[in-house]
């Protein structure tokens, strides 16, 4: 008689601890790893540099898992778009954004993290290089040195750079975004 009132209640504890457990991963599931966090909150810092004193308000929205940044203005009018990309480049990642209009002209190319040789890639010298994307459609495909500049003897990078600006527009106009 003893045993069996400890069987009836250590079953409904086990369900109930199942249950809790349970509910505790489907809660837990939802949550984003923390490197997703670190890397938002990493290049969120670099975002803001490069929209400092524009006036322009990022907002984030993902099409499809594409994310990206709506730009809108004092008045709230759209102003435009900023898309993050990664490229593999001579050493390692290239992170770099791509600014945009609203209709996809390239307004900035900014390159926020690379691991690229400082003497081959000095930053006045890519500086230099990426304005030379300005002006052209995100989606066009650019040849170096007739239509964007700069960096000799950087040809691994420049060709990352390219390709990741490029890759940017290409998803962008899949996804609809323009």
């Amino acid at each position: 008689m003893c045993r069996s009132k400890k069987i009836l209640i250590i079953i409904p504890g086990l369900i109930v601890l199942i249950v809790l457990i349970s509910l505790f991963t489907i809660l837990r599931t939802g949550e984003r790893p923390q490197e997703i966090v670190l890397e938002e909150a990493l290049y969120r810092t670099h975002l803001d540099s490069l929209l400092a004193n524009t006036g322009l308000t990022p907002v984030k929205k993902e099409r499809d898992e594409f994310v990206y940044y709506e730009l809108y203005g004092d008045c709230g009018e759209s102003k435009g778009f900023v898309f993050l990309g990664e490229e593999e480049g001579y050493i390692g990642p290239i992170r770099l954004f791509v600014h945009t209009s609203p209709i996809g002209t390239i307004q900035k190319v900014y390159v926020w993290d690379h691991r690229e040789t400082p003497v081959y890639v000095p930053s006045i010298k890519l500086g230099e290089f990426l304005e030379t994307f300005v002006g052209y459609e995100v989606d066009r495909e650019l040849k170096w040195q007739t239509d964007v500049h700069g960096l000799t003897g950087a040809t691994g990078t420049v060709e990352a750079i390219i390709i990741g600006v490029r890759n940017l527009g290409l998803m962008a106009k899949e996804k609809e975004v323009f």
